[in-house]
């Protein structure tokens, strides 16, 4: 099984080294993925994520498909961890998509398409501006 608090410390490490140095409280969302954080420090929420492709996710952010990435970089190992502001949410239901189903069309055409999330998905060359 998948220890999701695997690099807690490091992640502890990077908050105190690129937002401030600041007694973090960390919880785990809810499933069973990859090593994410709900931290709650400074007076504000973060959503942090333990080894995703940052390329794909500056570029999305970039064009509004997500929120935007407040830091980036990497831990100890190379792995790599990103932090964005907590969106309060709910997972989506399936009458969710059925509802907004247009709007999940053009989010993911945009996805797929926009020239910039296509280059940085495949070259990873994206550098944020």
């Amino acid at each position: 099984m998948l220890n999701r608090r695997e690099h807690q410390q490091e992640v502890l490490g990077f908050l105190h080294n690129h937002l401030s140095f600041h007694d973090w409280i960390f919880s785990l969302p809810q499933g069973s993925g990859m090593e994410t954080y709900f931290v709650q420090g400074n007076g504000q929420d973060y959503f942090v994520k333990v080894g995703a492709p940052i390329e794909r996710y500056l570029a999305m952010a970039e064009i509004g498909l997500m929120p935007q990435i407040l830091a980036f970089g990497h831990l100890e190992h190379g792995l790599s961890i990103m932090i964005q502001p907590y969106v309060k949410g709910r997972k989506p239901s399936r009458m969710d998509f059925q509802d907004h189903l247009e709007k999940i069309a053009m989010t993911i055409q945009k996805m797929h398409y926009d020239s910039g999330v296509k280059e940085n998905i495949t070259t990873g060359n994206f550098r944020p501006p």
